[in-house]
Order: structure tokens, then sequence, then C-alpha cells
């Protein structure tokens, strides 16, 4: 269930990100469990606004506990390193012209315009089930 809720974490934060006109990089994700620990993890990444690469990273990085069966009692997600889109850097060895969207980029903000349109669900990022709670009010 923390998995699936941090995906949609995850989806969120990028799509309002995207619509300040920012990019991330760098995603956290933290994982309380009740009287022990949590996990925490954390990584670096090349300046995006795109989502599938966010959710890509998420999943890597909480493999182990999503397999692991162990309950989380919260779960927090933190974007950061955040530059503007219009003075991000390009990339040399990716198709990344400065200041401007790639393809992948480009194509988060249409399904976020689609789903504005439509239905916040009308186009998903994978397997999403629902899943009850106060964050599905708004």
């Amino acid at each position: 269930m923390a998995t699936r809720v941090g995906r949609w974490l995850v989806e969120r934060a990028a799509a309002r990100m995207r619509r300040d006109g920012y990019c991330a990089g760098r995603i956290s994700i933290h994982i309380g469990l009740w009287k022990r620990q949590g996990y925490h993890w954390q990584q670096t990444l090349n300046p995006s606004q795109d989502t599938r690469d966010f959710l890509d990273t998420f999943d890597a990085l909480t493999a182990q506990f999503a397999s692991s069966r162990t309950q989380a009692t919260s779960i927090g997600i933190n974007l950061t390193n955040l530059v503007l889109l219009s003075q991000r850097n390009g990339e040399l060895f990716l198709p990344l012209a400065p200041g401007q969207n790639s393809k992948r980029e480009t194509l988060s903000a249409t399904i976020d315009r689609i789903n504005l349109r439509y239905g916040k669900t009308v186009i998903k990022y994978g397997d999403q089930q629902e899943h009850l709670g106060f964050f599905d009010r708004g």
C-alpha cells in the first residue's frame, strides 16, 4: 500500500512542478514504520519534469521495501534541486536542448492536460489501484 500511495504522490508532485515551470534534480523518499527506524532513499538525476523518470527511480529505490510486505505508517516524497525549465542547461549525451522540454516531458504535460479536462484518472502511469483516503478528495 505504501508504494502505491508513493507512486501517486510522485505523479502529483511532478504535475505540480511542471505546472509551475520547474524541473527537479533530486528525489527523496522516506517511509516511516511503527516503533522502528524507517527507510530513506535519495537519488540525484538530470533535472527533469518527466513523471516517468521519477516513477522509474521511485520503483528502483523502493523495490526491496515493496517486496518485504512491511507495514508502513507514513510515506513522504520530496522533489528538490529545483531549477526553472527556462534556466535548465542542455545535455550533450541526451536529446535535451537548453530551456526546452524533452519529448517525454512534453508527453507528461499532454497527459496532465488530458487528465485536467476529462478527469484525474483518464490516463494513468502504470497499474494504479484505488486507494481510499483523505488525499483522494483533492
